[in-house]
């Protein structure tokens, strides 16, 4: 069984049509179609783990991506909705994922909990799982008559995805919704708050509170807090001060707190996260802070992996352990952003070329070239699927004369490419 930090790569994929853990199903598997192969087709065992509905919604061509409606279905009766509504106030629901944690660093079971979304400016949340006697919306929170321009989710993850939103009240107040509040839990008060994780006393234990940033004036120039409060906000206490610091878009400057959450280190209470360009190791059961190392200030998208934080500069990859050791992991140039991570591997490129380097830097002078996209060849999206040692794709080819594509199933994995055609 994965670990966590492979397991959540699957999650942050947020399936629009999710059904996990539901009985045998047809699954291609490339094969050499030339030779006749029988085994192109291959039937998964029946699950035993907890099983899910299905979600999918139609999509509202005016609004660049947005769903005008949501259905879920049960797979063995696809033609019956259990639930119907046409009235979405945000571009698309939101995906609760959930697996079981045996304490060993095991994980089994994952599967889509529930699905969150706001319609007529009410926020709901359907439960999946199909163990439920009764598929139906919930409210989600006592909450009701909300801005619909004023709702946002944001993905928490820890033992799989959870959604938590924010919305205003008539009195422009802030409110915090947990993804697993029932109609008679009152939203809690979140002025001023923007929040950053959750807090556990153990990891796979109950969550407990929320780490946040507190900014009293909504003025980011200002000492602004990171703080530790307890799951019903009663009760919150600094953690650290935290600065500003002006950043650039599209050669435009703005302010933001200086401070970036990299993630959690696995199966573990400790969050990494940079403020004023020093490593800070966070231990979210008690609070307490403790300073890992530097890092470049010249760096941009740091990526947590494992224990290490990658990140570019002069678009080249770097490697930086929690105190601070750097180990450069390219050197062509070309990584714009990275695209992914395997055990061994740190994929990156652009929009259209991607290649390969070691983690621990043996390929930095000889990347492995993935793919280049011309006119008539390239990979499909998308870029991010790394499980274990593997890294899987997909390439095209486009016969100009017969006019045929062909698509190739692909892996890199132990630094070798492998392809066959699908």
């Amino acid at each position: 069984m994965k670990k966590i930090s492979y397991i959540s790569i699957v999650v942050a994929g947020a399936l629009l049509l999710s059904g996990c853990g539901s009985d045998s199903v047809e699954v291609i598997v490339p094969g050499d179609t030339n030779s006749g192969n029988s085994d192109t087709i291959n039937k998964l065992l029946p699950q035993n783990g907890i099983s899910s509905q299905l979600f999918y919604g139609n999509s509202l061509h005016s609004g660049l991506g947005s769903l005008s409606n949501a259905r879920v279905i049960d797979p063995s009766n696809p033609m019956t909705n259990l639930v119907s509504n046409d009235t979405m106030d945000v571009r698309y629901p939101v995906i609760n994922t959930a697996l079981t944690y045996d304490g060993n660093g095991s994980y089994s079971n994952l599967h889509t909990k529930s699905i969150s979304y706001a319609a007529a400016s009410q926020p709901y949340v359907i439960s999946m799982k199909k163990e439920n006697a009764e598929i139906k919306e919930n409210k989600n929170s006592s909450a009701s008559n909300f801005s619909k321009s004023s709702f946002a989710y944001q993905k928490i993850n820890y033992l799989g995805a959870n959604q938590y939103l924010t919305l205003l009240d008539d009195a422009n107040n802030t409110k915090l919704l947990a993804p697993d509040m029932s109609e008679s839990d009152a939203p809690l008060a979140f002025n001023h708050r923007s929040l950053e994780a959750v807090t556990y006393q153990s990891f796979g234990g109950a969550i407990d509170g929320y780490i946040i940033i507190y900014d009293a004036d909504d003025d980011k120039s200002t000492v602004n807090e990171l703080q530790k409060c307890n799951v019903d906000m009663s009760s919150c206490r600094k953690i650290a001060d935290i600065n500003d610091i002006t950043k650039y878009s599209h050669g435009r400057p703005y302010s933001t707190y200086d401070i970036t959450f990299l993630g959690n280190i696995p199966e573990s209470v400790d969050s990494i996260y940079i403020s004023e360009n020093k490593i800070y190791k966070l231990n979210k059961a008690n609070g307490d802070v403790t300073q890992m190392g530097a890092i470049s200030a010249d760096g941009a998208s740091h990526s947590l992996s494992g224990t290490d934080i990658f990140y570019l500069e002069n678009d080249n990859i770097y490697k930086s352990t929690l105190d601070g050791t750097l180990t450069q992991i390219s050197t062509d140039g070309k990584a714009t952003r990275i695209k992914a991570f395997t055990d061994d591997m740190v994929i990156y490129g652009g929009d259209d070329y991607m290649y390969g380097v070691a983690r621990d830097g043996s390929l930095k002078d000889a990347a492995i070239e993935i793919s280049v996209t011309t006119k008539t060849r390239g990979q499909k999206y998308p870029f991010d699927l790394g499980i274990g040692k593997q890294y899987l794709y997909t390439t095209y080819n486009v016969d100009v004369t017969m006019g045929k594509i062909t698509y190739n199933a692909c892996k890199l994995e132990d630094a070798k490419k492998e392809c066959r055609i699908g």
